[in-house]
């Protein structure tokens, strides 16, 4: 799925109301065989997983050149699994696990201004290239969650809470 007009003309909207998660819209949900979305922004989602993006699994489900904000859920309020490939990841607010992205990987992307007040800004496994700054973690745990993270030539600054020794992820 490709826009013609680009990020920042073409919009996909998800639908937030005073209901309940359960009443509440994602932007986007893949679950074919794979799927590669390009050119959108993902913005107002909210729902239980992934308000921006919900991917079934994280290696056949690319998100390429899209803004993904504003979106809030209990998990992956920006993102649930799937690849992200030069996206901008911002102002998005999980309540659990992964205020930006959950079970997902970014390639040259940049995650900035997501909160979370329990746990997890970026829950994931690997991330390359990627610039995180600014976000807020107001929770008792750290920026990652696996063991086996993996950070490649990526910028970490600015961030607010506990986010552990980036250092020691690496």
């Amino acid at each position: 799925l490709r826009s013609f007009a680009g990020r920042e003309k073409t919009f996909i909207k998800g639908l937030r109301t005073d209901l309940g998660e359960e009443k509440d819209l994602r932007c986007i949900a893949l679950g074919i065989q794979s799927a590669i979305v390009e050119g959108f922004t993902l913005c107002g989602g909210g729902t239980k997983w992934g308000g921006g993006v919900l991917a079934e699994s994280w290696h056949r489900y690319f998100i390429c050149d899209c803004v993904i904000s504003n979106n809030v859920a209990r998990d992956g309020a920006g993102a649930y699994r799937g690849t992200l490939i030069g996206c901008l990841v911002t102002d998005n607010t999980a309540s659990n696990r992964g205020g930006a992205i959950f079970q997902a990987n970014a390639h040259n992307t940049i995650i900035c201004h997501n909160s979370n007040p329990k746990s997890h800004i970026a829950y994931c496994k690997t991330l390359v290239n990627c610039s995180i700054f600014e976000n807020e973690l107001t929770g008792s745990s750290s920026s990652s969650q696996y063991s086996d993270l993996k950070l490649y030539n990526c910028l970490i600054f600015g961030n607010a809470g506990n986010f552990g020794d980036p250092a020691s992820d690496t």
